[in-house]
C-alpha cells in the first residue's frame, strides 16, 4: 500500500435493527478503525439496509444493504472492498429462521 493509497473496508453485521449491542459494535469499530487508520473508507453492510432512524443508531452513517446472494453480488462486494470485518454476536451461523423473525422476514427472503 502507497502513502497515497487508503484501505477500503466493510464492516458486516446486523447493523439495521434496533438492537444496542449491534448498533454500538458498529459504533465502536468504525471509530477504531477511523482513528487507527486515518483516511481509510469504512462502509458499513447490514442484510436489508438502512430502515431508518432507531434510538440506538445514532445518526450515524447508513447501513447498506447486502442484497441477495449471489456470485455476482459476492463478487461486486469483494472487487469494492479490501478487507471485511463480520460484527456483531452471532452473526456468522446457517440458521437464518432464527434471523428472519427480527426482519419481520420469511426464511427465504
Amino acid at each position: 500500500m502507497t502513502r497515497d493509497t487508503f484501505p477500503r473496508i466493510g464492516l458486516i453485521g446486523t447493523f439495521d435493527l434496533e438492537n444496542f449491542g449491534d448498533m454500538l459494535i458498529a459504533r465502536a469499530t468504525r471509530r477504531e478503525l477511523a482513528t487507527r487508520m486515518p483516511g481509510a473508507s469504512i462502509r458499513t453492510f447490514a442484510p436489508f439496509g438502512y430502515p431508518g432512524l432507531n434510538r440506538f443508531d445514532g445518526g450515524e452513517e447508513p447501513a447498506e444493504p447486502l442484497g441477495a446472494w449471489s456470485p455476482e453480488r459476492a463478487a461486486e462486494i469483494a472487487d469494492a472492498l479490501d478487507c471485511a470485518v463480520i460484527g456483531g454476536g452471532e452473526i456468522v451461523h446457517g440458521f437464518d429462521e432464527l434471523l428472519a423473525p427480527h426482519y419481520g422476514a420469511s426464511e427465504a427472503e
